[in-house]
């Protein structure tokens, strides 16, 4: 979903609680684990403490029914059922979302990118430490490499591999 020109994307997981009798909700948490700690900005719903995370608020929900008027140290009282919160919710989900976006005069990059770049600067710096002129061309040509695949200049092999690494395509 976009939201005031920030896109959002929103992941529902399992609960958290520690199971031994069912395999196939011990996987549910296992995937609800791994989204957790992949969550640019945590919004946790539970009774119980949240886990520790950089971006998160602890949000008391079904503030609305009766017996949960009482907010008890979260961040923001909520109801789906009412719509109460909701603007406060997205007014503190705007601010922590441009936290974590670059200024507008500064490109974005996924992870990918994120890393290529990496890659190319620790090459840069390691050409530049360089006495050995081979060497540093060596280091030089790594970091074309990691531009290249940024910019789409890579080689069609590599492009595809990079494609189908991400999706699964089947009968």
């Amino acid at each position: 979903m976009v939201r005031g020109g920030t896109a959002y994307l929103l992941i529902d997981t399992a609960g958290l609680a520690e199971t031994t009798m069912d395999p196939i909700e011990a996987i549910g948490i296992d995937r609800a684990r791994a989204a957790l700690e992949e969550a640019d900005i945590l919004l946790w719903l539970g009774d119980s403490p949240p886990p520790a995370h950089p971006m998160m608020l602890w949000l008391h929900a079904r503030a609305d029914l009766p017996g949960r008027e009482s907010a008890m140290g979260r961040d923001l009282a909520v109801s789906a059922a009412t719509g109460a919160g909701m603007d406060s919710l997205w007014e503190r989900l705007d601010v922590l979302a441009a936290k974590l976006l670059p200024p507008p005069d500064l490109l974005a990059l996924n992870r990918r990118q994120s890393d290529l770049a990496a890659a190319a600067a620790d090459a840069l710096s390691r050409a530049a430490a360089q006495h050995d002129t081979l060497l540093a061309a060596e280091e030089l040509r790594t970091a074309r490499r990691a531009f290249d695949a940024i910019t789409g200049r890579a080689g069609v092999e590599a492009m595809l591999d990079s494609l189908f690494a991400r999706f699964c395509i089947g009968k």
